[in-house]
């Protein structure tokens, strides 16, 4: 019998083009704070001028924001004066030199031309999440669960998490958290096949983690005392256990060497990340942290994302199939919650929800797959009922939130980047987004009909009164750029659609 053409297809490469056609669909094209434009101004410096400063030479932004007196050391908003006097941003150089090869592409495509530039980049985090959601599927196979379950558990980090929101910015939470979860997965892809190649893999990726957010260093014991269960189990002799956990450290070593000279290259301490004085700031009553992060709301975990409470009905069974794995997914959750409280700034700033949670949700939803598994094998009703409802709810909130500036949410909200409304529930920005919703929506309607061009008021009307989607604006930009939104926003939703129809025929069809 002739096998079926679809079937030759990866899987992995269909689940990979099915989600990241929904995360381009849903993308904004522009920049939202000085963060994530501070990441991309490094990247396009390293790769035009060989630095990897802040803002561009000449550029007259720099001058309404630096100090009167900037000497070398002087703190800026994102960053310090380096010892050369250039501007250099305060974060990891791991995402902004992953970003390198999109950055090339655009160059490539739109020349010196700045927004096909940044609209090219700003498909980073959509790339990343999508090989997330594929990553979890090939884990939770390995974990012995059903293609059925492991999709779903996809669907719900994929559509009902802050992942989603998160694919619109340049943040490098969804990268660490990628990182992160491949070291974990190389480890126990080691684990079953005793390969030493996965112990290389595994510690470079968690060493990339570091390069891109310096906090990551602090899960590094909890990944070494998983390897050193794995290596006892082996029973290998002292030896092959320092031979197997040289591979391990060898290339994370590597990477915080290159932190520590990246550091030294613009500060002239290998010390000296950038934060300067905030570095210093674990004085946080580590309750209020705690509270505020998981169920504040304005920057609660679980408010922004309900269906993560699901982890809590499934952790005891997944420990009894896969206990030094549960352990492993509770404790770095955990580690990173309890640092994060103690900080000033647990609440992440003025960022969509509990930025720093992003990173370690998907450890909070791998457990959840034996929820689901449950519901597959045994119908219970009751537990259906529960993961329908927070499952909807999820996604109804994600699903707005992508269609909305966050910014304009926030501040219409009445929030500033200060802590003073995070547990006021009159201004919760997901109370906001249903608020907003239907007046951009209107306000979406008739920048269509009337034909409002992208340019004087129209620009203020369409960035700021509109859906933050980025085929809005270019329609509105008319000529060619409105001729090539109108040519590839059908093959985007026609990538969709086919490779929708491909995962049921690959995973709920049988034959």
């Amino acid at each position: 019998m002739k096998r079926k053409f679809y079937k030759n297809i990866p899987l992995g490469i269909i689940l990979f083009f099915f989600f990241f056609s929904i995360y381009v669909l849903t993308m904004a094209g522009h920049f939202y704070v000085l963060h994530d434009q501070a990441l991309y101004f490094v990247t396009q410096n390293f790769v035009l001028d060989g630095r990897f400063t802040y803002w561009p030479d000449g550029q007259p932004y720099i001058a309404n924001h630096l100090p009167s007196e900037s000497q070398p050391g002087t703190e800026t908003p994102l960053g310090k004066i380096g010892r050369n006097g250039y501007v250099y941003a305060k974060y990891g150089f791991g995402q902004s030199l992953a970003a390198v090869p999109l950055f090339l592409i655009g160059k490539a495509v739109f020349g010196s031309d700045l927004d096909g530039l940044q609209g090219t980049m700003l498909a980073f985090s959509p790339l990343i999440t999508a090989l997330m959601c594929v990553l979890i599927f090939l884990f939770l196979k390995r974990l012995k669960f059903s293609s059925k379950v492991s999709f779903f558990v996809c669907l719900i980090y994929g559509l009902t998490t802050l992942a989603w929101p998160y694919t619109k910015y340049f943040f490098e939470q969804p990268l660490v958290g990628f990182l992160l979860l491949f070291s974990c997965f190389a480890l126990y892809r080691y684990k079953q096949s005793g390969q030493m190649k996965w112990l290389l893999f595994s510690g470079f990726a968690l060493g990339f983690s570091v390069a891109t957010r310096h906090a990551s260093i602090m899960v590094t014991p909890l990944l070494l005392l998983y390897l050193l269960y794995l290596l006892r189990r082996e029973k290998i002799g002292l030896r092959g256990t320092i031979q197997r956990f040289f591979v391990f450290v060898m290339p994370l070593t590597a990477f915080i060497f290159l932190v520590l000279s990246y550091n030294y290259m613009r500060f002239g301490s290998i010390w000296e990340t950038g934060y300067g004085s905030k570095i210093q700031l674990f004085t946080n009553p580590i309750f209020e942290g705690l509270l505020g992060q998981l169920l504040s709301p304005g920057k609660g975990l679980f408010v922004y994302a309900p269906s993560l409470l699901l982890f809590f009905f499934g952790i005891i069974s997944f420990m009894k199939r896969h206990r030094a794995e549960a352990l492993l997914f509770i404790s770095i959750p955990l580690i990173y919650l309890l640092l994060y409280s103690r900080h000033e700034g647990w609440d992440g700033g003025f960022s969509w929800g509990p930025r720093h949670m992003v990173t370690i949700s998907v450890f909070l939803l791998l457990p959840i797959s034996s929820v689901i598994e449950k519901i597959y094998k045994n119908k219970r009703k009751l537990l259906l009922v529960l993961v329908v409802f927070l499952v909807g709810l999820s996604f109804l909130i994600q699903f707005l939130a992508v269609g909305l500036d966050y910014v304009n949410v926030m501040t219409g909200m009445g929030i500033d980047d200060s802590q003073d409304f995070v547990f006021e529930l009159k201004h919760s920005s997901v109370i906001g987004l249903f608020k907003f919703w239907p007046s951009h929506l209107k306000q979406t309607v008739a920048a269509i009909r009337e034909n409002i061009p992208y340019q004087g008021e129209g620009e203020d009307f369409i960035r700021y009164k509109c859906l933050d989607y980025w085929f809005i604006t270019t329609c509105a930009m008319g000529g060619k750029i409105k001729l090539l939104t109108q040519f590839f926003v059908p093959l985007i939703f026609l990538s969709l659609i086919l490779n929708g129809y491909l995962i049921r025929k690959r995973i709920y069809t049988k034959g």
